[in-house]
């Protein structure tokens, strides 16, 4: 006959074997539902690195951990007292054993293998050595379950033929599955709101100043490009090109602006195109002419911008100018005026070009 004692001891060790492999369970997989949210936060609401949930999710781990450890030593440990062995006295039953040396050895050295691979010099070896501790940390855990299950086992047999009611694990174990998935989406759930609230925030200021700048150069460009924030938001920034003539004039000239999402200028991009059968001293004068006509559309819109040289009129530089007139039309140029501005002359070799070869000057200003 079972004391009231060896009754909750029998129960324990039906309960804490389950519960232990879900906690160790878990303590691997949040850091699935943890990326899982970032790419949402960073895919979704645009939103930044996120502290908190990062913490939440290793203080969860860690939690975990300790609460698998604790429900296997606690049977494991139980199972060979003297009290234990009373119980499965009086239950008269052969209890299995398992003999877990082999799977403990191959672990500890898959364990050893990889972190002496991963001191080697070798990039080969270290990606051998990442893969050799992957695979002990996953024999680790696939014992420590398989040890666990062969525990509750025991237990469930051990009450079965005292005749003990065995708890059900499977609330228990839902609930340890559910947990952390809920507290760390909880956590989440705030970020979440507050990232939505500024991105619809810099879709009304990107909006005005993309709307203002398309109706600038809509006054004295044939036709214009514009991304439009309010149909999809765009962390990088948006888009506004104007081009003087129509698509079906031979020689294109165009400006292209790029809006961040506090609605300041941070790159304009210049491109002019050249004529190689005229005199190069009218290019010249057409792309300064063209430079200042679309430069004069784009302050007419009113916006700030992240540094003075984007709204600046722009002139190309006498050097600049100088290498130009003195190489051939089919010579490329690379010219740095500053940290921020690029001057290209660009073009194909005498031998390249064709019907599809073009030669323009491209002027790229950022902040």
């Amino acid at each position: 006959m079972l004391t009231e004692k060896e009754t909750r001891i029998i129960r324990r060790y039906c309960l804490l074997p389950a519960l232990g492999t879900a906690c160790l369970l878990m303590a691997m997989l949040i850091g699935a539902v943890w990326i899982l949210l970032c790419m949402v936060n960073d895919l979704v609401f645009y939103g930044d690195f996120y502290s908190l949930g990062l913490y939440t999710y290793l203080a969860i781990a860690a939690v975990y951990t300790v609460a698998f450890i604790v429900c296997f030593l606690v049977p494991r440990i139980g199972m060979g007292k003297e009290a234990w062995t009373e119980i499965t006295g009086k239950a008269k039953v052969s209890l299995n054993s398992g003999d877990y040396a082999p799977q403990v050895s191959a672990v500890l050295g898959a364990g050893a293998a990889g972190s002496l691979l991963s001191q080697s010099q070798s990039p080969k070896a270290n990606r051998v050595g990442a893969v050799m501790k992957g695979l002990a940390a996953a024999g680790t855990a696939a014992t420590a379950a398989d040890i666990a299950g062969e525990m509750g086992r025991n237990a469930r047999l051990t009450a079965e033929v005292c005749g003990v009611r065995v708890p059900r694990t499977k609330n228990y174990v839902t609930a340890v599955v559910l947990l952390p998935i809920l507290l760390l989406t909880a956590v989440y759930i705030p970020h979440f709101i507050a990232a939505r609230r500024t991105m619809e925030a810099e879709i009304a200021v990107a909006s005005e100043s993309v709307y203002a700048l398309q109706a600038a150069l809509q006054e004295g460009c044939d036709h214009v490009h514009a991304d439009d924030p309010r149909e999809e938001y765009d962390s990088g920034g948006y888009r506004v090109s104007g081009y003087l003539y129509s698509s079906d004039s031979p020689l294109t000239s165009y400006i292209y602006v790029l809006i961040d999402n506090e609605g300041f200028i941070s790159e304009v991009n210049y491109a002019i195109d050249l004529d190689i059968q005229g005199d190069k001293e009218e290019n010249i004068l057409k792309t300064a002419a063209e430079l200042a006509t679309l430069n004069r559309m784009l302050n007419s819109a009113g916006l700030s911008a992240r540094a003075e040289e984007l709204l600046g009129e722009y002139t190309l530089p006498e050097e600049f100018i100088s290498q130009f007139m003195a190489g051939s039309y089919y010579e490329s140029i690379t010219y740095v005026k500053s940290d921020n501005t690029w001057i290209y002359y660009m073009t194909d070799s005498e031998d390249e070009y064709d019907e599809y070869s073009s030669s323009y000057i491209y002027v790229s200003i950022d902040s």
